[in-house]
This record gives structure tokens, sequence and C-alpha cells, in this order.
């Protein structure tokens, strides 16, 4: 029996075949605003799909007759569910094979079992947020409309008005997609590459290398991430870009390796070489062009079944109509995929297109990559184009950049590659320190307790911030670690409790939020100073000096 539509309410679909846990979850996130539905199967998940319109599903994985992947795979099939947002819920997320299947099917994240009260809330509740903000948009749109048929409004003035609405719609409806597919490349490749730190038969050197492309990757991801969530950001339109010098030869050279077991996995050659290449550095955003090479050579080997890929970069001089030289770096990705057609050739740089559906069904994707890349590659004062492509024989796309001295950063604060940059701290920098470290999470104690032992100081350790504040007011602590999301007592409410006991100790702000907003409400609440995760060592250290000296 269909449900009675209840207006301004978000709907989510639980999906499980165990009635406990569809409780449990039911109950979890139960908020005024949303409606939950339960569907025991596949089939009644479906059934609910056609007839309402869902937020997010959180679909179980383990289910007779039709698992969740043979869910989610009908649903991308669908116009009205393809893009419906999915988390997995399953007791087997390491799997790494799962999480591959799971990504290439279009989920946006996977909760393990037992669920973690907080971490399920704050991920729902983002996507709460983003649909709800999609849905205004929508209703700005139809006000728009109507007040058009109702007003005789100036055809400049009407179309600017639409395009405004339309462009502030669009940027929102951009944002799942975004996060299902610019995180997947990185996330492969933390993944394959820790499996592959297993092998007990790994040379030194091997083993390092592996850490290194872990560590980047890391990096890059987190960077990755840290835009897309920033809502203001991708509202407005811009994205921070950090104009630094970088070597093209490196960033092919990471793109490389980081791709290279996944071509090996297809059978594919994955080489690359450097033209005429006599410069060592250039200005630019190397986070950027490393993304939109990724994005390039990553849709090669997605497209290509048979042959080999091959990346050619080169310097190229040219001036402009006052006679100004100035230089770029080309990148050319050439490949013997499938290759594409006249007509479609520039259909593929719009948002969510690929050349046609049968592509869509054969190998998968938002068809957001191209476009992402080449906005990007405008806003990094170059382009991206398909220089030449020939139907079953391959494709050759080119990716220019511009040398921008001009824009190099010269803003205050630790950047990636300044953090980079920091001196390796003594073996005894902390020596003698004593340091409580207050986090909910027993991994992320563990591994700021080994950072800190490793430099000489003393660490002890709380679960939440009312055992911290006992803590702290009992011992004679240097300094104060404080996670901000913790049970029974947050940090925020628990740093406030400390200053207003009169502890004058400093007390370091640690969490996963990297907006500025959430920055500036730690140094309101009594915090000292801000670290986010994941926590780099040497910024660590570098901190905890800077404070006590």
């Amino acid at each position: 029996m269909k449900k009675e539509i209840k207006r301004n309410l978000v709907n989510i679909l639980i999906v499980d075949d165990l009635k406990d846990n569809l409780m449990a979850l039911e109950g979890l996130l139960r908020r005024n605003d949303v409606e939950i539905f339960k569907a025991g199967s596949a089939t009644e998940a479906l059934e609910f799909m056609i007839d309402y319109e869902f937020a997010l599903a959180l679909i179980d994985v383990q289910m007779p007759v039709m698992n969740g992947f043979e869910l989610a795979e009908l649903m991308r099939g669908l116009k009205k569910t393809k893009n419906i947002p999915i988390i997995f819920v399953t007791a087997t997320a390491k799997n790494q094979n799962l999480s591959f299947k799971g990504y290439d099917l279009g989920a946006v994240d996977f909760l393990p079992k037992p669920l973690d009260t907080f971490a399920v809330k704050s991920k729902v509740n983002i996507f709460i947020e983003i649909y709800q903000q999609k849905k205004e948009q929508e209703e700005l749109l139809k006000k728009l409309k109507k007040t058009q048929e109702q007003m005789e409004l100036s055809n400049d003035e009407a179309k600017r008005a639409k395009e405004t609405a339309e462009r502030a719609n669009e940027l929102k409806s951009t944002f799942l997609a975004t996060m299902s597919h610019e995180i997947r490349t990185p996330l492969s490749a933390m993944l394959g590459f820790a499996d592959l730190l297993r092998d007990a038969k790994l040379t030194v050197t091997e083993r390092n290398n592996y850490i290194d492309v872990i560590s980047r990757n890391g990096e890059n991801l987190s960077v990755i991430i840290n835009d897309v969530l920033d809502l203001s950001k991708v509202e407005a339109g811009h994205i921070n870009f950090e104009f630094i010098d970088m070597d093209p030869r490196k960033i092919v050279a990471d793109v490389i390796l980081l791709l290279t077991e996944k071509a090996n996995q297809k059978g594919l050659i994955l080489e690359y070489c450097f033209d005429k290449l006599d410069v060592e550095l250039i200005v630019s955003d190397p986070t950027r062009v490393r993304q939109v090479l990724i994005n390039l050579v990553g849709n090669a080997i997605k497209f290509t079944q048979v042959g080999s890929i091959k990346v050619k970069c080169y310097l190229t001089v040219s001036k402009n109509l006052n006679k100004f030289s100035y230089k770029s770096v080309c990148f050319e990705i050439s490949d013997t995929g499938i290759g594409i057609s006249e007509i479609q050739k520039e259909n593929i740089f719009e948002l969510f297109t690929q050349a046609d559906q049968t592509v869509t069904r054969r190998f998968g994707g938002t068809g957001l990559g191209l476009a992402l890349s080449r906005k990007l590659a405008r806003s990094l004062g170059g382009d991206v184009f398909i220089k030449k492509t020939n139907i079953g024989k391959g494709s050759t796309f080119l990716f220019e950049i511009k040398d921008q001295p001009e824009r190099r950063h010269l803003k205050s604060g630790l950047l990636t590659e300044d953090i980079k940059k920091i001196a390796e701290p003594a073996k005894d920098a902390l020596q003698g320190l004593r340091i409580l470290i207050v986090d909910d999470s027993i991994d992320n104690q563990d591994l700021i307790f080994y950072y800190l032992t490793k430099f000489g100081a003393s660490p002890d350790t709380a679960d939440n911030g009312e055992s911290g504040c006992q803590k702290a007011l009992a011992g004679n602590f240097d300094i104060v670690f404080m996670d901000i999301q913790m049970p029974e007592m947050d940090g925020f409410t628990a740093t406030k409790k400390l200053r207003a006991a009169g502890y004058q100790k400093p007390i370091i702000a640690l969490t996963a939020h990297a907006m500025s907003e959430v920055s500036q409400k730690c140094l309101d609440a009594g915090y000292t100073a801000f670290l986010t995760k994941p926590i780099n060592v040497k910024e660590l250290v570098a901190t905890v000096l800077e404070i006590l000296c």
C-alpha cells in the first residue's frame, strides 16, 4: 500500500533482510524532517523507488534472492533511480574486491558493521542537506518560471536570472556525482597498494615505494574531499588553487605509477616519454594538474581493451597579441581504444555525458571526469581537447597548462607543499614533555601515541571529553590534544569546561573538518591551535614546538 506523501520531508530508503537491522537504522536516522522507508528485500525496495523520490539509499550487501550489488546495478539502469546516492552497509567492508565492486557500481561510501553511530549520522546528514538545498534550487526555478510568465521582463534580464538559478542548481547536482567519481582512483590505489604491502617477499625499496604511493594519494584525496565538501565554495562556483613551483615530469611519473597496476590488470601497456622538455619547474597547481591527468589516463585505460596508453609531455613557447612570449607544458594521452565519432566529440565534455548510452552500460561512470578536467584546465590557463580520434583505433587527448609565475602563492600558513618542506624533527624533539591525547578513536589514539613517543614525549590517553577534563585537571601535562567530535562530552564542551576551571595549558584541536568556520569555532571555544586529520607527523611536532617555545 502506497504511503501518504508528506510535504517537506526528505525520504531515505533502508534495505535489509533483517528486521532488527531495519529497526536499528530507523531509530538511528530518525529526524523530524525525514521519512524513513524500510524494505526487507530488493524487490520491495524497487517498488518503493518507483513510487517515491529518495535522497539516499542505505543498502545491505548480503541479502537473499537479490544482493545489494545486484540491486544497485538495477538502480543504475533505471532513469528514475540511477542518480540516487548509495551507501552500502556490510560486515565485510574491508574486503578489497567488494570495495572495488561497490565503487564501480556508484556507491558513495561503505558503512561497516557494527555501525558507528556518529559516523552514520554525520554522513547521512550531509546527503540530507545537499538534497534539501537541491530541492530549494528547484523551487527557485519554478518560482522564476512563474514570475517570468506573469511579468513582462526584458529578454536580457530574464535570461540572466534564469542562467543564475540554473547554474546554482547545476552546482548542487554536481556535488554528489563528484563525491562518487573523483575519489575512486586515489582510493582504489590506496586499497590496492595497501594489499600489496602484505607480500612478505617485498624488498625494502618496493615497500617504501608502495608506502609513498599510499601517502601521496591520501594527501591528494584529502585535498579533493576538502574542496568538494566545502559547500560554500561549490555554491560560489570557485575552488582555491595553489600556484607553486612544480615539476611536470614528476607529476607524470606519479600518475603512471599510480595507474600502472590498473593497466596491468587489463593486460595493457602504460608508458610515458618527455620530448624536448628542457624546463625543470613551472608555476601551476600540481594537485589540479595531477587530478586532470588521472582523469584522462584513467579514461584511456577504461576505454581501451587491447594495446597501450602513452603519455607524452613536452614544452611549447607561444606569443600572445602583445607579442609577449609564454611557456606552456602539453600532455598528450594516446590510447588504442574504442575511439569517438565526430558528432560525439564535443558532447563528451558536457556534465554527466558519455559518448552514448551503450558506452555507459559497458564501461560505467558518471561522465563527469572530462567536464571537470576541462574546467580545471581552463582555470589553470590551459585547456583539454581531443587532438585526434578514430572509431575502433583510439584517441589522443591534449591537456595544456600555462606557466604562470605571476600567480605564485605567497599566502601564509602551511600548504601541502609547505608541510613537505618542514625539516624532519630531531629524535628527542619532544623529550620530557607530558602530553594528553583525548580521542574516542582507539586507532587515532594509538597513532598519535606512537608519533609522540617516537620523538621522546610521555603521552597519556582519554576516550572522551569528560574523562579528558578529569585527567587534564588532575595531571601535570604540558599540552593537550583534544578531538572535536566525541561521545558523552564533545571537544568544544570539554575545552570550554577546562578554560572555565582556570586551565591555562595549551589545547590543540584534532578534527577531520577542514573548513575555515570550524577553525574559528575552535579558537572561540578556547583551543590554542588547530590540526586537521589525517595527522601529518612533521606538522604535529612543529605545532607543539611552536606553541611551547
